[in-house]
């Protein structure tokens, strides 16, 4: 069953739940529609919230993370997702986690661009053969 909590700043006017939905208390207290936030793969999913006729744009990973794991370890911690979905924002795929646990994590689902894969392979080769440096 899918449990909800008020969002930290919003108590009053916003819920998220263990599965990653927010509800608003407005009206019916219908289920906001996430957008895709971000400039480049992975795209987190995020919605607005707005207080006072001021709008924030909030993903919807952190306020899960916020309203149901224990608090953030460190300022340098982020919320990471197990299993690699950007947008699987059940609180169980989600972990506090250094930039080093997210490398890690990375290495672990094998998605680290490395070998043919990378965007700089066959560059430095193409360099020698065109007889300057790369």
């Amino acid at each position: 069953m899918e449990s909800w909590r008020p969002i930290v700043g919003y108590e009053d006017r916003y819920a998220i739940s263990d599965h990653g939905n927010v509800r608003s208390f407005w009206g019916q207290g219908r289920i906001l529609i996430p957008t895709l936030k971000g400039k480049r793969s992975p795209f987190y999913e995020a919605v607005t919230l707005s207080v006072n006729d001021l709008k924030a744009s909030k993903c919807i990973h952190v306020l899960v993370a916020e309203a149901f794991l224990p608090p953030r370890p460190t300022p340098n911690h982020w919320v990471r997702h197990y299993d690699g979905n950007s947008r699987n924002n059940h609180v169980s795929n989600l972990r506090w986690g250094t930039p080093q646990d997210d490398a890690d994590d990375r290495m672990r689902l094998g998605t680290v661009a490395r070998g043919e894969r990378h965007g700089m392979y066959g560059r430095h080769l193409f360099g020698m053969l065109a007889g300057r440096r790369a």
